[in-house]
């Protein structure tokens, strides 16, 4: 929640005086701005609100906004039920017993608790969140606009990460080789002190890397590139590089982190405007990335850590 939370305050922040510069060249007598029927101005705002509340912007547009909401309830509900089911089983505690069993939410040496369902639920309540705000945005810009180029929609998105035809694309495969031969070398040659351990995927290990990483990889991409960076150029009318460049910040900075992070989002950036805004191959890219990431992490984790395993990706040294 509390990425959530940065993510749009880092979106918010960065919309806003470009928003309020750019109403006035937006104003449609008919529909002025400041009111949602004005699709222009509102290709800011709404999507915003929408990635707050999932379902927002499409029950705003007379479209389906179910699956967006029910995702996010279910998201929400299974968050609030496993921190309520760790409170439950802690209430007698002391306040040093208590404060141990909290850090093992964080410390990756413990196993007190088992963090991978929370993270399930709070990355499917985001990505309801990302892929609402994209729809939105992605509606007003190229079905009643006729802008956006060629903004892949939803669907499209939801089948990239098993549309193994990406493989062919060089801009898909050699980051992918990459990132794999720097996981082999990681696993091989390890930097960190933490004693290492491959002991093989569990089936739920398995569950939890498939699950967050193709959450990731489909609402990351709909929501950074699709949404931020398209919004940007077609809306505001930014050098494709600038936004490319800014995007890619906010992505470093909504995961935590100045770093390599940066770098990748930018990548995804670029090969989201090279093909003409088709998500589709950075988002099969993304989502196979976090799988290496996540497998690495767990391939490079001491053996009783597992379970309360804390991922931050992605976890290769260069």
């Amino acid at each position: 929640m509390a990425r959530s939370l940065t993510i749009a305050a880092l979106a918010l922040a960065l919309t806003a005086p470009v928003a309020a510069r750019a109403d006035d060249d937006a104003e449609d007598p008919a529909h002025p701005c400041g009111t949602l029927a004005a699709p222009t101005c509102s290709l800011a705002w709404l999507p915003l609100a929408s990635f707050g509340v999932p379902g927002l912007g499409e029950l705003i547009d007379g479209r389906r906004a179910w699956p967006y909401a029910a995702s996010a309830a279910v998201g929400l509900a299974g968050t609030f039920g496993e921190v309520g089911a760790f409170v439950a089983r802690h209430a007698h505690d002391t306040p040093t017993q208590l404060q141990r069993n909290l850090n093992a939410w964080s410390d990756p040496t413990g196993a007190l608790f088992n963090a991978q369902p929370l993270l399930v639920f709070g990355e499917l309540y985001q990505t309801a969140g990302f892929l609402s705000a994209y729809d939105t945005y992605r509606h007003r810009m190229v079905d009643e606009l006729g802008g956006g180029a060629h903004l892949s929609t939803v669907p499209e998105l939801l089948a990239a990460p098993i549309d193994f035809r990406h493989v062919l694309e060089p801009g898909v495969a050699i980051p992918l080789a990459i990132g794999v031969a720097l996981a082999v070398l990681e696993v091989r040659y390890p930097t960190a002190p933490l004693p290492r351990l491959f002991t093989g995927y569990r089936p739920q290990d398995a569950l939890f890397t498939g699950a967050l990483s193709y959450a990731a990889g489909v609402g990351e991409e709909a929501f950074f590139r699709g949404y931020l960076m398209s919004l940007l150029v077609h809306r505001f009318h930014w050098n494709r590089w600038l936004a490319n460049g800014l995007q890619a910040v906010v992505f470093g900075l909504a995961h935590g982190a100045v770093d390599v992070r940066i770098g990748i989002g930018f990548y995804l950036g670029w090969l989201a405007q090279h093909d003409d805004y088709d998500l589709t191959a950075g988002v099969f890219a993304h989502s196979w990335w976090d799988v290496v990431a996540l497998s690495t992490a767990f391939a490079t984790a001491p053996p009783d850590a597992r379970q309360a395993l804390f991922v931050r990706l992605p976890p290769l040294s260069f």
